[in-house]
């Protein structure tokens, strides 16, 4: 096994385009060990003691796919990467990088199309801002938050295996990204924000999360993805989901985990599920304020919140609610101040459908 390369050791090897170093005994890399090489792969793979890289160790040199796999790294500087700006296209670095973040320019200068970082314990990944990546790999890390806004190249993610609980997406500069992996999170939910501001996208996995229905505005789009993994996840078999399980059977193709509920969507599809509906809203005076009342059906029992408007701003306020013996649902709200109007509606109701009955009021 190799265990130190001296510097220049390669200068003679002028038309080496390929260089495997890997499983060596290798614990650093120095000076100009690759100067003057043009490769297209170059293999550090399964060097596990291998823990310095130095910044001049690709000087005049240039490589297409670099990969470092297994490797003890643990000070890390960008300045080793920057000979490679012009020509590094594939990084695979993986079960290597220590640290918990990385610099934040570090691949800012380079022209990467492919960043690969599995397996490590990165916390955060503000090192992707600013970069023109297409393709990004940071599964199994230790990621709980992440930003995809400034991916303004990104055209696949894969995120699955981390912390997430969320993905934070507020910006329509990544509009190009087509396929995006969260399986194995903590996410409970997935917002229709999530579509509207990928419109590019046909590809999702969010298998294995913590999910226990879906919204039905993105029934939209989900209709336009070629592929939809949901397996693993505790979907609750209600009234909330009966519009995926029906949709799911005339549309199943690339639909992984699409067989939900066939024990209870038989009970559901006999006619026990019936949309929200404010049907009667009241007003009574009440010493220094009102008493506002509304009766609500539904199946299943709608959660009930109130809005209240006034001339300043507008709140949610709690609710005092009786279920009555038909199902039907009372629920009163007390208002004490001037109001302009209030709202009672469901929250998420029948396919998480709002229904609002407003009252007008002058003080």
């Amino acid at each position: 096994m190799i265990s130190l390369i001296e510097e220049h050791a390669f200068d003679a090897l002028t038309q080496l385009t390929s260089l495997s170093l890997s499983f060596n005994s290798l614990t650093r890399l120095d000076g100009n060990i690759f100067y003057g090489l043009h490769l297209h792969h170059l293999n550090l793979n399964n060097n596990i003691n291998l823990s310095h890289i130095s910044n001049d160790v690709f000087t005049q040199a240039s490589v297409e796919t670099l990969s470092i796999d297994r490797c003890g790294l643990t000070n890390i500087s960008q300045a080793f990467l920057e000979p490679l700006n012009a020509s590094l296209i594939y990084l695979h670095w993986s079960h290597s990088i220590k640290q918990l973040t990385l610099p934040e320019t570090i691949f800012e200068t380079l022209h990467l199309e492919w960043l690969r970082l599995p397996n490590n314990s990165l916390v955060n990944a503000a090192f992707l801002n600013r970069t023109n990546i297409k393709h990004i790999d940071l599964s199994a890390n230790n990621l709980q938050l992440f930003n995809l806004n400034g991916l303004i190249n990104a055209q696949s993610i894969n995120l699955s295996y981390n912390k997430l609980s969320s993905l934070t997406i507020s910006s329509d500069n990544i509009s190009n990204l087509t396929a995006v992996d969260l399986s194995h999170n903590d996410i409970t939910s997935v917002d229709v924000s999530l579509f509207e501001n990928l419109p590019l996208m046909r590809s999702l996995d969010i298998s294995h999360n913590l999910i226990t229905t879906l919204n039905k505005t993105t029934l939209p789009y989900i209709s336009k993805l070629d592929y939809l993994d949901i397996t693993g996840n505790p979907l609750s078999c209600d009234c909330r989901i009966v519009w995926f399980v029906h949709w799911v059977r005339l549309n199943n193709a690339g639909i992984h985990g699409g067989n939900v509920c066939p024990d209870e969507l038989s009970i559901l599809d006999e006619g026990h599920c019936s949309a929200p509906d404010v049907y009667r809203m009241h007003k009574e005076d009440k010493k220094n304020g009102f008493l506002v009342t509304c009766l609500v059906s539904g199946v299943p029992v709608p959660a009930i919140t109130w809005t209240v408007s006034t001339k300043e701003n507008s709140y949610m306020t709690k609710s005092s609610d009786i279920v009555n013996g038909d199902g039907h649902i009372t629920s009163s709200v007390y208002i004490n101040e001037t109001y302009l109007m209030e709202e009672c509606f469901d929250v998420p109701g029948f396919s998480n459908m709002f229904l609002h009955e407003s009252i007008l009021n002058s003080p």
